[in-house]
């Protein structure tokens, strides 16, 4: 759909297209307000020129070093859209969007304002009732379901990429057609345990299960074992995973074994979606690490191949993601039965990120700033959600003396901090030079209690107060 909108209206001036993709990881962070400030943002991206309104808007901010309120988007959005004859807007995953404080429908009614729009959504069943009563008579609904000739279709075209089991199905059509109709038999009515006591059906998990029973078939070495596993394939969503998870387990050498469990571990624990080169960064420190090596980066190829079909990567964001929100639920539990601690795992890495020559002093200006974001890619991430890690994860107590340790420094303490505001304020951050952000305060504003004592109990009288 939004390719065929681009193509019809590419050279229309007063047309614009704006697309809005919400995943299941992001969706509890994003707010109406970071919509409508995405929306405009596409909107002057179709033109060379901004309006005398949003150049006043954006001068006025820059000089109080602030953002726009989402009043003042509001009227620049109504501004903007009058100057073109149709707007359209293509919503993805609406049912992935966090409801909380009825978001969703605050969204829905500032998009009606807009007396050109014409909006697209998509989401599953469940959001169905907030587009209806929000819209009312000004929407049309489709009911989308995946037919077995979908699926069919699918498979078709991924046989067609399989590497050797490709190559042995085209020189069998009947082998093809009986490895196809076997997955799409499986497909049918597809139920997951997601709480181990709720079943829920999704006919989107159709497309899922035949992605992961075909990638299954695909790892076999010769054609026996392609129709031994064929015979096996399993029944389920759930047993799927259990399946998959096992191929894992049997991998060789061990190292592989750990990488993709490490990988597993850090996407599904992870408070956003990361970028492949900050997970690959992330993978590679070790307790001795005092610098990223780019040798020692594992190949992106060969994380996605270890993990068995679970883990894709995102053509246009180059994020590395889950395959599905279910596979994330499933890991959940799979991680926690094996006393795995993601948010210690993930804490752990960013501590020992912290403690590298890198992060020893402030930055002095902007350029320093950007050069080593450039460099040390798990830098935004790791400033914005380790304390988060640890606050969540109950992790205060424990890693207290890894804390302190990691933070005496008065370098680090400044340079962690600037590249968390850095990234969150840009373009209006101007916080350079030593800061002399001390321990009580960097525990405060994280709201690390445990160690506000500590640091406390260290302090002599006169320090207290």
């Amino acid at each position: 759909m939004v390719n065929h909108l681009k193509k019809k209206f590419d050279s229309v001036d007063d047309v614009a297209l704006a697309c809005v993709y919400f995943n299941y990881k992001d969706g509890s962070k994003t707010t109406p307000k970071d919509v409508i400030r995405n929306l405009l943002k596409q909107f002057w991206e179709r033109t060379s020129t901004l309006s005398t309104e949003a150049k006043g808007l954006y001068a006025l901010h820059q000089q109080r070093q602030t953002e726009p309120g989402f009043k003042e988007l509001l009227s620049l959005r109504s501004n903007e859209s009058g100057t073109i004859s149709r707007f359209f807007i293509v919503i993805d995953a609406l049912d992935e969007f966090d409801d909380t404080r009825n978001a969703r429908a605050t969204l829905l009614l500032e998009l009606c304002q807009i007396p050109t729009v014409r909006v697209l959504i998509t989401g599953r069943i469940d959001v169905q009732s907030t587009v209806l009563s929000t819209l009312q008579d000004n929407v049309v609904t489709f009911s989308i379901r995946a037919s077995n000739n979908d699926i069919r279709q699918y498979l078709d075209g991924r046989i067609e990429k399989a590497g050797y089991l490709g190559e042995e199905l085209k020189s069998d059509k009947e082998l093809r057609t009986t490895v196809i109709e076997r997955i799409v038999d499986k497909a049918n009515g597809m139920y997951f345990d997601v709480s181990f006591s709720i079943r829920v059906k999704s006919d989107n998990l159709r497309f899922l299960v035949a992605a992961l029973q075909l990638q299954l078939l695909e790892e076999q070495p010769n054609r026996h074992r392609i129709l031994q596993a064929l015979n096996q394939l399993p029944t389920g969503l759930g047993e799927t995973y259990d399946a998959a998870l096992s191929r894992i387990a049997r991998r060789q050498p061990p190292e592989t074994v750990e990488l993709a469990l490490k990988t597993l571990l850090w996407i599904t624990f992870a408070r956003e979606q990361l970028e492949a080169p900050a997970l690959q960064q992330a993978l590679a420190v070790k307790e001795s690490s005092t610098d990223i090596v780019e040798i020692d980066l594992p190949d992106l190829q060969v994380i996605l191949s270890a993990c068995a079909g679970l883990v894709a990567i995102e053509s246009e964001s180059g994020k590395i993601r889950l395959v599905h929100e279910t596979t994330q639920q499933y890991l959940q539990h799979y991680f926690h039965n094996r006393k795995k601690d993601g948010d210690a795992e993930i804490a752990k890495v960013c501590l020992r990120y912290f403690c590298f020559p890198a992060f020893c002093r402030a930055f002095e200006n902007g350029t320093s700033l950007k050069d080593h974001l450039q460099k040390y890619k798990l830098s935004s991430y790791a400033s914005r959600n380790c304390f988060i890690h640890i606050c969540q994860g109950g992790l205060e107590a424990p890693f207290v003396a890894e804390i302190l340790n990691t933070f005496e420094n008065q370098g680090t303490r400044d340079s962690v901090f600037q590249i968390a505001e850095y990234v969150q304020k840009t373009p209006f951050y101007d916080g350079y030079g030593r800061l002399e952000i001390n321990l009580l305060q960097l525990a405060s504003m994280h709201g690390l209690v445990f160690l506000c004592r500590k640091v406390l109990e260290q302090c002599s009288p006169i320090q207290k107060l």
